[in-house]
């Protein structure tokens, strides 16, 4: 396991368990994992990326970029937000998934829909 700076992690409850064997996770720097997350083996979450709700995270790969602060959100990390299981997904700098039950790779939006109004890079 391996955590890096600047995080913030518990409130609501956290729960990262590399209990078997070739569990490694993998926790960048500011990050948000709030509200009850729990991070599984073969886990990343990249630097600025976000998990916030009851959320089982397995094989599971988050793309880093700035933090959730970053004026354009396309330029942030991955988040998942909302409760159920999201196990052998990908995502990519300036994507959400917002789900509820299984997540599903097919309804990964941009995080512009739910800021469309933000700067833009060029504007930043």
């Amino acid at each position: 396991m391996e955590i890096g700076d600047d995080n913030s992690i518990g409130q609501g409850g956290t729960q990262i368990k590399a209990n078997r064997s070739g569990a490694h996770i993998e926790i960048g720097s500011r990050t948000r994992l709030l509200n009850g997350p729990e991070l599984l083996g073969g886990t990343t979450v990249s630097d600025g990326c976000q998990v916030l709700g009851s959320i089982v995270v397995q094989s599971t790969y988050l793309g880093g970029g700035a933090d959730h602060t970053a004026a354009d959100p396309d330029r942030r990390g991955a988040v998942l937000k909302g409760s159920g299981l999201a196990r052998g997904l990908t995502l990519d700098r300036g994507e959400v998934l917002n789900g509820s039950g299984e997540f599903r790779q097919a309804e990964v939006e941009r995080q512009r829909a739910y800021h469309p109004d933000a700067p833009t890079e060029d504007e930043t």
